[in-house]
């Protein structure tokens, strides 16, 4: 994992473990699903600044 502290993930790294839960999943399809839930959550931040996903988090936008 080279460049990552010790407890970074890279996104391969994720999608790896990701894979590994799922019977049947490869990590190139646990990638897919990752960059859509991105690409959601982005969208929905975009439009309510804030967003709250019941048993997984919480995510806000902060302007600096």
């Amino acid at each position: 994992m080279g460049k990552y502290k010790k407890n970074d993930l890279g996104l391969n790294d994720l999608c790896n473990l990701i894979a590994n839960e799922i019977p049947y999943a490869s990590p190139n399809s646990a990638k897919k699903y990752l960059k859509a839930i991105y690409k959601v959550i982005l969208e929905q931040l975009r439009i309510n600044k804030r967003i709250s996903i019941y048993g997984f988090g919480i995510f806000e936008i902060f302007e600096a």
